[in-house]
């Protein structure tokens, strides 16, 4: 199939184009917000914080909230950390589903996409299939509320680290 005819593009495949556009904008986010825990832990590590490194992104996140009491810092330095590392752990039933979630894009009949995304989860020895949907006005607002969120907590933990180095 010649993908470059324009009657190969499809409403479907030009639906899951921007879906994959958005869903990778998105898990970068996610990736980019671990990065930046990451350093922070080995910035408390250097400066002699006993701060465990343990394997899951949301370990690290929540390692991340409880050292932070006991760093540098003002009163209001420290609850605004905190609220901005509390407003990124609310993000995290989106990421599984993001990063990890078989997707099929659905289509309204007014050419209006959604994505659907399905995952396996494994709670208490059981299998509990999950889905999300979508909508594309809804994955527009999921896109902007994480960027405004990553981007305040990027602040913080820059901020925090600097604290540590001082």
């Amino acid at each position: 199939m010649n993908f470059d005819a324009p009657d190969s593009l499809t409403a479907h495949r030009v639906a899951r184009a921007e879906i994959e556009a958005w869903r990778g904008r998105c898990v970068d986010l996610y990736s980019r917000s671990e990065l930046a825990v990451s350093s922070t832990l080995e910035a408390a590590l250097v400066a002699g914080l006993p701060a465990p490194l343990r394997h899951l992104a949301g370990q690290r996140l929540s390692d991340l909230g409880a050292l932070a009491a006991s760093t540098k810092g003002t009163t209001k330095q420290h609850n605004a950390l905190l609220a901005a590392i509390r407003d990124w752990q609310a993000m995290d039933e989106s990421r599984s589903f993001l990063a990890h979630g078989v997707l099929k894009e659905l289509l309204d009949r007014n050419g209006n996409w959604s994505a659907q995304l399905d995952i396996k989860c494994f709670k208490k020895n059981a299998v509990i299939d999950q889905r999300k949907v979508f909508s594309e006005p809804e994955a527009k607002k999921l896109e902007t509320l994480l960027q405004s969120r990553f981007k305040t907590l990027s602040s913080q933990l820059g901020q925090l680290r600097t604290r540590l180095k001082a």
